[in-house]
């Protein structure tokens, strides 16, 4: 497992925060969490796949996403996804959304 971390990024697992380059404040613990997230901030990512492709985009701000895959291919922001699968394939920048399951 690779770990890296920094005073702004906590990162820890195979391939997590992979692409990242401005985002702040973030946490990803999972393999391949929080990957391609590139400029997003404020974000926590764990489980396998959690917040993976979660979109490069500063909309992808203030998320907490949690368990296998939740959150995986998403958009949105300010939201918490809990439980596998939670939020996958969320399409738009909807705000304030809640997923448990």
């Amino acid at each position: 497992m690779e770990k890296v971390a920094f005073y702004t990024r906590s990162i820890d697992g195979y391939g997590a925060g992979y692409g990242m380059t401005t985002g702040s404040y973030n946490v990803f613990i999972g393999r391949t969490a929080g990957f391609c997230n590139t400029i997003g901030t404020a974000n926590v990512f764990i489980g396998d796949c959690a917040g993976y492709f979660a979109g490069d985009s500063n909309l992808r701000t203030n998320n907490v996403f949690i368990g296998r895959n939740a959150g995986k291919c998403g958009a949105g922001r300010q939201s918490i996804f809990i439980g596998q699968y939670a939020g996958q394939n969320q399409a738009g920048s909807i705000l304030n959304v809640i997923g448990i399951g």
